[in-house]
């Protein structure tokens, strides 16, 4: 117990009548085979079109005995997205980093996997002691989107001089994906419309709600006005959101 690699020699000295007999003993400890470990997983999470992940390691260390130094290289598999550190060294006791790197150029919303192979190699052998094998996943989150309005067209019909019968309508608008706290949707009518339509006020909502906005006729005409359009701006905790602005058309046909 507690002997290293090494040969030991020692002697049992036996007392008998015709004298001491001394016997010659030889102890050889081989070395415990030299192995390598490291993470057999590693997680990366990200919302599409932000900026890549940061880098995560995978840790070597030793195990048995590895009495020279070990060279590794590492290779991934999975795809482009997916890239590690090529090679370096490990010495016991110590460990070696590899990072391993994810870039989400490109990539739509999803989930993807790959693989990076680390295998280690004595430096003074040119054996090889281990392969870690460290499977990667990335989950690519939906940005948060603004949706277009439903219906994204209202007309209205008038007679000269006189407001609409039904001087109200509505429209729904949602966002959707991964979204930094509420959304907020502000409504705002063009100039030229601003004197006979009105929208009502900017709404919040959770990612996956949807506002309801109503929108009124306020004055009567004599004739039918060019169409007017109603922009609506949404922005989470993070400013605007993707597909924002969108538009809703309004007509009003006086005869």
């Amino acid at each position: 117990t507690g002997l290293g690699p090494g040969t030991y020699s020692g002697s049992l000295t036996f007392t008998v009548n015709t004298g001491p007999q001394i016997v010659p003993v030889t102890l050889n400890v081989n070395p415990l085979p030299c192995t390598i470990s490291g993470q057999s997983t590693l997680a990366f999470q990200r919302v599409a079109a932000q900026t890549s992940p940061a880098a995560q390691t995978v840790t070597l260390s030793t195990g048995g005995d590895c009495l020279h130094t070990l060279n590794w290289t590492s290779a991934v598999s999975g795809g482009t997205w997916l890239s590690a550190a090529s090679s370096g060294t490990l010495t016991q006791p110590g460990t070696a980093s590899v990072n391993v790197q994810t870039n989400l150029a490109g990539l739509s919303a999803g989930t993807y996997t790959g693989t990076v192979s680390i295998t280690a190699v004595d430096s003074a052998t040119n054996v090889t002691v281990g392969t870690v094998q460290t499977s990667v996943t990335l989950t690519v989150l939906p940005p948060c989107t603004l949706q277009a309005a439903l219906p994204s067209t209202l007309a209205f019909a008038a007679s000269v001089g006189s407001i609409p019968a039904t001087p109200t309508q509505s429209f729904t608008i949602s966002a959707t994906g991964t979204c930094a706290g509420s959304v907020t949707i502000t409504p705002s009518g063009d100039p030229g419309s601003s004197t006979w339509l009105a929208v009502s006020s900017p709404i919040t909502i959770a990612s996956g709600g949807t506002a309801t906005f109503t929108v009124t006729i306020t004055s009567a005409l004599t004739a039918s006005p060019p169409n007017g359009i109603i922009t609506l701006n949404a922005a989470d905790g993070n400013g605007a959101i993707a597909s924002s602005p969108q538009t809703v058309s309004v007509s009003l046909t006086v005869s």
